[in-house]
């Protein structure tokens, strides 16, 4: 597990873009109801389409991702999690080659579980934090405290 601080220098900018769109709950398989017979609940932003094209940009210039990574993104999501909201132990199953993950807000309290090798290791929120682990491994988020937000981008 890799973690670089200041990946995202704009957080809280990218966050307000989002503010006005629609988040939904994710259900079945997306949330992840077939690993626990309960299921996760946060919601998601889908980014896609021309309306979010300044969001994108927003997202990618002046930040640390690389330029092929703006030009060839699978998807890009902004999880939101209302207090109690969380996300069941799970392994991603996307048909993608690379995960970016960056949280968006700060917390002493809030952050993701992630198994590193053998361990188990608890990644508090910071803005701006990119968050690199093998996403074929263990994840998921406690019942938050805070409203919380993070960046999902896969290639």
């Amino acid at each position: 597990m890799k973690l670089t601080e200041n990946f995202v220098k704009n957080a809280d900018a990218i966050i307000q873009a989002v503010r006005g769109w629609e988040f939904e709950a994710r259900t079945g398989h997306a949330a992840h109801g077939s690993v626990f017979p309960f299921m996760s609940r946060f919601a998601t932003c889908k980014l896609q389409g021309q309306r979010a094209a300044p969001i994108i940009d927003l997202i990618f210039d002046g930040n640390g991702f690389d330029d092929d990574t703006k030009d060839f993104f699978s998807f890009i999501q902004i999880q939101r999690y209302m207090p109690g909201d969380f996300i069941v132990p799970h392994k991603d199953d996307y048909d993608i080659t690379k995960l970016h993950l960056v949280t968006l807000t700060s917390s002493n309290v809030d952050g993701i579980m992630v198994q590193d090798g053998n361990d188990l290791v608890r990644v508090f929120d910071k803005a701006g934090q990119k968050v690199e682990f093998d996403y074929h491994a263990w994840h998921w988020v406690d019942p938050v405290q805070t409203e919380r937000y993070s960046l999902v981008v896969g290639e």
